[in-house]
């Protein structure tokens, strides 16, 4: 038969060591100490996310994040973000805000910051004419084969043959002339010319 083991000593009322005695039938024991009042005094960031830039409507994403927890006894916790999401409050992050964001990251009346970047779309070139650049009069614009280089604020660039996300403004067949089309996108723009005789 298993001996049944009884365990004394605990008590968390006060701050301080406590000696915890396991004893098996009233005649072997072992003892081990635990310290209660282990207050967390402060987190800072040891790892940054993978992702720290970011376009306008894009969600947040902290994987990778590494948050060092500091305990009044002078102990350290390394704890990676996504195997415990909730163990934190972050804030600050704003997917149509500010260029440069600083987040927080909290727990119990601690936290620490790290910063990201928005990137924002800076200018627009005519990375490719449409195939069709002469028209004659009363003729509809096509614009296949039009391709928009995007240049951004982390000096990255994006070649967009979407041109559902462009306004397309300028073209009028009623006369002949050169006629000027502007392509534009969040308040920056790129023109080109077309033909109608």
């Amino acid at each position: 038969e298993l001996p049944k083991y009884e365990i004394s000593g605990f008590d968390s009322s006060s701050p301080g060591a406590r000696t915890i005695t396991v004893s098996a039938d009233g005649i072997i024991s072992a003892t081990f100490t635990v310290t209660v009042g282990i207050d967390l005094v402060s987190l800072s960031i040891s790892s940054m996310p993978h992702k720290t830039a970011y376009m306008p409507g894009e969600s947040s994403d902290w994987t990778g994040l590494v948050v060092m927890e500091h305990y009044s006894d002078g102990s350290d916790a390394s704890i990676l973000w996504e195997t415990d999401r909730d163990r934190y409050g972050i804030s600050g992050f704003y997917s149509y805000g500010p260029a440069v964001q600083t987040i927080t990251v909290s727990k119990g009346g601690a936290s620490d910051t790290f910063t990201v970047t928005l990137i924002t779309l800076v200018s627009l070139s005519i990375d490719r004419l449409p195939f069709k650049t002469a028209y004659t009069v009363g003729e509809s614009f096509n614009w296949v084969g039009l391709r928009v280089t995007e240049y951004y604020s982390d000096d990255s660039s994006g070649v967009e043959t979407d041109l559902d996300r462009y306004g397309i403004t300028g073209f009028n067949s009623g006369s002949p002339g050169v006629i000027t089309i502007t392509v534009s996108k969040d308040g920056k723009s790129a023109t080109f010319t077309v033909t109608v005789t």
